[in-house]
């Protein structure tokens, strides 16, 4: 998100949802700490899963997934 932040601008307004615990979450906690992104507007799962390691797909059930995915891919 940083790289999007520099190449389109901070007068984007844009509400972010992130995995926890990856590497690019370093990154994104440390612009918000230097202001270069709006931490109101940011939000990870494992916040919204009170988990530390969370993606966005742990957000689904295996029901959700699963049609989503037989879907996509014609199953």
């Amino acid at each position: 998100m940083p790289a999007f932040v520099s190449l389109l601008g901070q007068k984007v307004s844009v509400t972010v949802l992130f995995d926890s615990g990856t590497e690019g979450g370093g990154k994104v906690e440390a612009a918000i700490k230097a202001n270069k992104i709006a931490g109101k507007r940011v939000f990870f799962v494992g916040s919204v899963l009170e988990q530390k390691h969370s993606d966005i797909e742990n957000l689904l059930t295996v029901g959700d997934y699963l049609g989503l995915y037989n879907q996509a891919f014609g199953g």
